[in-house]
């Protein structure tokens, strides 16, 4: 069986390796040279078809160097930019616990000792200075990066390098999870814990909120003004961050700043050299949760103008989203908008979808609240878009005041939901999702006519 495997040819190999776990796929890599040529692919369109990164320098190396690799830059198609940070209130919360004598040489005959011995005690002591003095000294790095522009320099390298690249994400979800951004695990080695987001922290954490939001704006900065300089031609942007672009901003890179974010890295000039990047795009994918987090998207907003898909994700209510998205033409070319989390009137919920009624095909809103009037007239009006095809609704959080008669009730038993179907237009759909099909028919039968 060895000799069979190891004789089969790549292309054989490769449509075994699609069909493995991540585990199985790493142990079958292991086992020899042969084997772990011809499963090269595999291995890195798992491992690098999307990969997060940190603004650090180790971190955005590591992009570079990824880039550069004939056989792994090509797979890369995603980059994902994590907004984790060092704010200076939290270097008094670094300790010497728990205990990693790798960081120090010499100590590691210390490990075993007993937890309340005295040489533990000097040892956690030494420990927590040399971290709090790394943690210090990546401080000070990632101020370098901004203030020289060294991370838009090098993102933009990056960039360019990057054949096949057609999504980037800007993320502030917390770090603390199996797979993490490039770089985050030397970091806990050296400082006993994780670069934090503000996704990390509580709302009532004044210490290091601002610093976090500060640098979620940053990492925007940064990125818009690589895709800029490096011209990558994209189709998919996200930007799932707490960021808030009220900030006066030069007319030039040659004007002095008058915010966090230096000239050099964003100014007014930019916006003019990401009009191509804008126009090429397909889908927006964004999270606002206050009407500051949208700030920034008006500012893109009249070059978007071949976006066909918009997610939006956010606890706000519909009314300031509503209002810088019919206050112009925007997103004429729109096909499918999804909302999330998004608490609005069935009233303001059809305003926004008039304005898109000769282009959406798609809507779909989960995890959300329809209030104030009955959802059957909404149901009715979505009726009239001429082009709008399919709808569906997710979550129980979904409250659906009645339906109509015109319209039929298919319960599937696959995907665990009710579809429902217009008589009158066979081609349009409506579907809603419960936790059981009793609960859903409970509700169904308390609202049908």
């Amino acid at each position: 069986m060895k000799g069979e495997l190891l004789s089969m040819p790549e292309e054989l190999v490769d449509n075994i390796c699609q069909f493995l776990e991540v585990e199985d796929l790493l142990c079958l890599r292991s086992t020899c040279r042969n084997i772990k040529d011809k499963s090269y692919h595999q291995f890195a369109t798992r491992f690098f078809c999307a990969r997060e990164f940190l603004v650090t320098h180790g971190s955005l190396q590591g992009l570079i160097d990824i880039s550069k690799d004939k056989k792994f830059g090509p797979c890369m198609r995603e980059v994902i930019i994590n907004t984790g940070t060092f704010p200076p209130s939290e270097i008094q919360d670094i300790d010497g616990e728990p205990i990693d004598t790798s960081t120090i040489p010499g100590t590691e005959e210390l490990f075993d000792v007993e937890e309340r011995s005295e040489e533990r005690e000097l040892l956690s002591a030494k420990l927590r200075k040399e971290r709090r003095r790394t943690y210090a000294k990546l401080m000070h790095e990632q101020h370098t990066l901004r203030k020289q522009s060294i991370d838009v320099a090098m993102l933009a390298e990056a960039f360019r390098n990057l054949p096949n690249l057609d999504t980037i994400q800007i993320s502030d979800e917390p770090i603390k999870r199996r797979r993490k951004p490039w770089g985050a695990s030397e970091i806990r080695r050296k400082i006993g814990t994780l670069p934090t987001t503000i996704g990390d922290r509580s709302p009532w954490d004044r210490d290091s909120i601002p610093h976090h939001k500060k640098m979620a704006t940053r990492v925007l900065a940064v990125v818009l003004s690589a895709i800029a300089a490096s011209e990558v031609k994209l189709k998919v942007f996200k930007c799932f961050a707490r960021i808030s672009l009220d900030i006066p901003l030069p007319k030039t890179p040659k004007h002095r700043s008058l915010s966090y974010i230096p000239s050099r890295t964003l100014s007014e000039s930019h916006f003019e050299l990401l009009k191509p990047f804008l126009n090429n795009l397909k889908s927006i994918q964004i999270m606002g949760e206050d009407d500051t987090q949208l700030d920034w998207l008006e500012r893109i907003i009249p070059d978007c103008v071949n976006v066909e898909k918009l997610f939006i994700r956010g606890r706000n209510n519909i009314k300031r989203l509503r209002s810088f998205l019919t206050s112009r033409h925007t997103f004429p070319a729109l096909r499918a908008l999804t909302l999330s989390d998004i608490v609005t009137s069935a009233a303001d919920l059809f305003s926004l979808l008039s304005n898109y009624t000769s282009t959406l095909e798609s809507l779909h809103i989960k995890n959300s609240k329809i209030y104030d009037g009955p959802f059957a007239e909404l149901l009715k009006r979505l009726q009239r878009l001429p082009q709008l095809r399919h709808v569906t609704l997710t979550n129980n959080r979904v409250e659906i005041a009645s339906v109509y008669e015109s319209h039929s009730w298919v319960w599937s038993e696959e995907s665990e939901e009710f579809r429902m179907l217009a008589n009158t237009r066979p081609k349009t759909e409506l579907v809603v999702r419960a936790s059981s099909e009793e609960e859903m028919g409970q509700k169904l039968r308390a609202v049908m006519h």
